[in-house]
């Protein structure tokens, strides 16, 4: 019988290397995308065979489940067993959160009576590193004008790897762009929990196994970006600059995938479903779209 505990920052050590095991390059199969949210989503992980399994609240459903992390398709499926037993025991509905279209193949194998719903909101959108490193080409010239304006506009900017040493500009950073923004942050949660967590990392840097970058300008931060990556995937967890310096978004997007050349891929996560950002990350033509759904299983 599963028995879960609350997911709590020293169990990163424990569960980061099960994050490799995933194939599919999404977002929710990294420290970052696991750790910034499991309060928000009241997570929850028991351990079953060197599996991981996560159990939290998503949406409007209480005690959903992700899919489990194992090194193999029959190590998932015997997890999926062990949460229909968990679930049958409690008189409890088995419902699979952020279920990707792999993750469907591997269900359909085991249960043919489901509901699937679509969650665009939570899509990823993965991206060519080499075509956000580079913006070459006609699809791209909205950026490069930003950037090159940007560059001659001020041509004392600086781009620096976030280390000990830095990562207190960025604080500082991040508080005043709370304040600037205070109406956004009180009325969304999301928001309010995220800020919460990126300080967590800031103060949490090595353990969270984040790279990234801040961009200044004058020796003040006007910006900075922060992510992870993961076998040949980079997933750009947060993304803050301050608007009124136009192409400061442009110019981190190009110089943190500039700043992490070895990879292949680079995740820049979900829109949340707010327009505004759906369109701009389509800007930058992903060359995949990580398509998630909820799955409620009859059995």
């Amino acid at each position: 019988m599963l028995v879960f505990k609350k997911l709590d920052l020293g169990d990163i050590e424990k569960i980061k290397p099960f994050f490799t095991l995933s194939k599919n390059r999404a977002c929710d199969n990294t420290v970052g995308g696991t750790f910034i949210w499991r309060d928000f989503f009241r997570m929850e992980y028991a351990e079953y065979n060197h599996n991981f399994i996560f159990k939290g609240k998503f949406a409007d459903n209480a005690g959903v489940f992700a899919m489990p992390l194992g090194k193999n398709t029959e190590e998932i499926t015997n997890s999926l067993r062990q949460i229909e037993t968990y679930c049958k025991k409690n008189a409890a509905p088995m419902t699979i959160c952020l279920a990707t279209e792999s993750d469907l193949e591997i269900i359909g194998m085991l249960y043919p009576d489901v509901t699937i719903t679509p969650e665009s909101g939570w899509s990823d959108y993965l991206y060519n590193a080499a075509d956000l490193a580079e913006l070459a080409g006609r699809k791209y010239s909205g950026q490069r004008n930003h950037i090159n304006y940007f560059k001659r506009a001020y041509p004392d900017y600086e781009i620096k790897q976030i280390d000990a040493g830095n990562i207190g500009d960025a604080r500082v950073f991040l508080g005043k762009y709370i304040q600037e923004n205070e109406k956004y942050y009180k009325s969304i949660p999301a928001l309010a929990e995220e800020a919460e967590k990126i300080y967590e990392i800031f103060d949490n840097y090595a353990l969270y196994g984040q790279t990234g970058i801040i961009l200044y300008i004058g020796g003040i931060v006007i910006g900075f970006a922060a992510g992870e990556v993961v076998a040949d995937t980079l997933f750009v967890h947060i993304e803050k600059a301050d608007m009124q310096y136009r192409g400061a978004y442009q110019v981190l997007v190009n110089e943190f995938a500039k700043f992490n050349s070895n990879i292949s891929y680079i995740n820049r996560e979900d829109d949340a479903g707010d327009e505004n950002l759906r369109i701009s990350k389509l800007s930058y033509h992903p060359c995949d779209i990580i398509k998630k759904y909820t799955i409620e299983i009859k059995f």
